[in-house]
């Protein structure tokens, strides 16, 4: 992170085998870590997204195992999001239900102080307050994405366009989705579907 550039953010899904042990960061490259799991309820961690305008800002997706978090028949998953000084705070505004939804991908772009977006199996969000509540992305493309495995912000519309015709979709369909957002371009690739937004 640019205003922390010796923090690393460490999600994983280790925790679910001793509470307390999925997340993690370092403020010196590295060299030594501190665990910081006060109010998580679900200790598998997926992915990890931190505020470009805020080091301090950083939201997770969590399950409480893998299979809740990538079985579809069992599926329960949910974000959490942590700001400084305070515990982790699971977060629901806006987002499909919890039963049901796999592990959700996140991502940030450094050109959108305060913004994260998440690729559920249910659809892609946007949230423009820093994690707190989020917004369904209508995209036109699908309402399913399978099994969401990567997510790419990209802030150049016109990389966006460049990514749409390589993976065969025409000039036409990259245009309209390039007037949904002007600020940032979100290009996700999940199981068969690709989503793209500019």
């Amino acid at each position: 992170h640019k205003d922390a550039p010796a923090r690393l953010y460490s999600g994983a899904g280790d925790g679910v085998m001793a509470a307390r042990r999925g997340y993690a960061e370092s403020d010196d490259a590295g060299v030594t870590w501190r665990r910081i799991s006060e109010g998580l309820r679900h200790h598998y961690l997926w992915s990890v997204a931190v505020n470009p305008g805020d080091p301090e800002t950083v939201v997770v997706s969590a399950a409480s195992g893998p299979w809740q978090g990538h079985d579809p028949r069992v599926a329960e998953s949910t974000i959490y999001r942590k700001i400084a000084g305070e515990p982790w705070r699971e977060v629901r505004e806006g987002l499909p239900p919890v039963e049901g939804r796999l592990v959700t991908v996140l991502a940030a772009n450094q050109d959108e102080p305060g913004v994260f977006y998440a690729l559920t199996n249910e659809g892609l969000y946007r949230s423009s307050d820093a994690g707190s509540s989020w917004e369904r992305l209508e995209i036109g493309q699908q309402d399913h994405y399978g099994r969401p495995t990567g997510l790419a912000v990209i802030g150049n519309p016109t990389a966006v366009e460049r990514f749409m015709t390589s993976v065969g979709l025409s000039h036409a369909a990259s245009t309209q989705l390039a007037s949904v957002f002007s600020t940032a371009a979100v290009s996700a690739q999940a199981g068969s579907g690709v989503a793209a937004n500019a």
